[in-house]
């Protein structure tokens, strides 16, 4: 039932963080977040009618709230007091609202800390029996308090044992009172870490035996683990790829078997080595972004399975720039400056690439337009031959030529045109069903067209 709920809510989560990509607007988000409290996780620094929206619907929105103002914290806590707890750091109006006076003296301190135990965050030079009173009623504030002493630790774990966890320096008789020793001996190690993984740090050089046993509670545990052997590395990462994030110095085994899993790993490689960089850009050539000065080989290798990881290469050499034209023409749009070889290289591999080049050669721009007579469309400037060229492609670019040529002399491309013996059949029912020209179109075909045209302009009658 538990994990039906918890999928629910993720789902209703994912659902609500797509809408707030392309739902902008105040209002949306303040309906989705009265709809869904925990949509206003998405919403990148929410504006106070929504924070209120949200809080209104269950104060327990705060969480997500980096920064609320004052007006939101008052209404959170006139929702419930114990919002006060959500809150890092109250105004003064807000304290007053929920503590009044207490604050003001130890019976109302102790009084305040029993009820709001991770209010003493807010507490100036709280005493020991506040800090007591607060661990008491809830162990898990233990890792608000710094430096607790020795008696607000006891009482911590002696209220919840796992607040052993939450301590930085748990002294050795708090330690023997949870473990019942001091965790000197190898078994008394292992039988800690089976009981709570995060034990590990408190562990002094533990054994690798020590390291996997502590994995089992989970694989953030890694993060405790200061120096993980080779095995405890793998095993995390086995367990999930994001321990790689907490390994200093992660072996080369180990960053093979992340990125070989998933090519963004190597994000949270600071040192990969020339085997792994080539395995991550194997498995997408978009790992390059995260390699600090990679080889040309490897720019090469990348570029040469995806040209648009041109991008993510700062300063590329001229033969990269090549490699990733020839592989995808519209990486011509990442070249500072390209030449003209270069930019007949890109239209050529694909000619709408050509829009991606600020002043095309006429040579360019009919290099793109042999490859198809669209090509001038994504043209800024396209000359007065290109224009024409365009139009004899295609009838459907008349509009190109128009204001170039007279009428007339549009009307004798279309003579010479139509003369063509190996004319395309295309280019004759483009003619035929082109709305810019107002004339006897098969009577015109008939009289100065070739035979193939003549041909065309038959069969198309025949098939109305």
């Amino acid at each position: 039932m538990k994990k039906a709920l918890q999928s629910r809510r993720a789902g209703i989560d994912k659902r609500a963080g797509i809408d707030f990509i392309t739902k902008t607007s105040m209002a949306e988000q303040c309906a989705q977040v009265r709809r869904n409290f925990h949509s206003i996780r998405f919403i990148e620094e929410p504006q106070e009618a929504v924070q209120l929206a949200a809080v209104i619907r269950d104060y327990r929105a705060l969480r997500y709230i980096k920064n609320p103002t004052e007006k939101v914290q008052l209404q959170a806590v006139k929702k419930s007091r114990q919002a006060i707890q959500l809150i890092n750091d109250p105004s003064k109006r807000v304290q007053e609202v929920v503590f009044g006076e207490s604050l003001n003296t130890e019976e109302g301190r102790l009084k305040v800390a029993y009820e709001y135990p991770g209010a003493i965050t807010f507490l100036d030079c709280p005493s020991e029996a506040v800090l007591l009173a607060a661990v008491q009623r809830d162990a898990r504030v233990i890792r608000l308090i710094v430096n607790p002493s020795e008696a607000v630790q006891l009482a911590a774990v002696k209220q919840r044992e796992r607040a052993v966890t939450y301590i930085k320096n748990p002294s050795e008789n708090i330690l023997k009172e949870v473990f019942g020793s001091r965790l000197k001996t190898l078994e008394e190690q292992l039988e800690a870490v089976k009981k709570f993984g995060q034990v590990i740090a408190h562990v002094e050089n533990p054994s690798e035996k020590v390291q996997l046993e502590s994995l089992k509670s989970g694989w953030k545990i890694i993060s405790l683990i200061k120096e993980p052997t080779a095995a405890v590395q793998r095993t995390a990462v086995q367990k999930n790829i994001k321990a790689l994030k907490y390994i200093k110095d992660p072996v080369e085994e180990v960053q093979l078997l992340a990125v070989s899993r998933d090519w963004r790993a190597l994000e949270w490689i600071s040192t990969p080595t020339v085997e792994v960089q080539r395995e991550a850009v194997r498995k997408d050539a978009y790992a390059i972004q995260y390699i600090s000065n990679p080889s040309i080989e490897l720019q090469l290798e990348a570029v040469g399975g995806n040209g648009y990881a041109l991008k993510f290469i700062g300063q590329p050499a001229p033969e990269v720039q090549r490699e990733a034209v020839r592989q995808n023409g519209y990486a011509i749009q990442y070249v500072s400056n390209p030449g003209e070889g270069l930019m007949m290289e890109a239209v050529g591999k694909n000619y709408p690439a050509i829009k991606y080049i600020k002043n095309p050669s006429e040579k360019v721009q009919l290099a793109a337009l042999y490859q198809d007579g669209r090509a001038i469309q994504y043209m800024k400037n396209p000359t007065e031959r290109v224009r024409i060229e365009a139009f004899r492609r295609s009838v459907n670019n008349v509009k190109y030529v128009q204001g170039i040529l007279s009428p007339g002399e549009i009307e004798e491309v279309l003579k010479e045109k139509l003369a063509e013996e190996d004319i395309s059949i295309k280019y004759v029912l483009e003619f035929i069903k082109c709305k810019e020209f107002i004339m006897d179109k098969l009577g015109f075909i008939f009289e100065h067209g070739s035979f193939e045209a003549k041909r065309a302009a038959v069969d198309f009658q025949l098939t109305l």
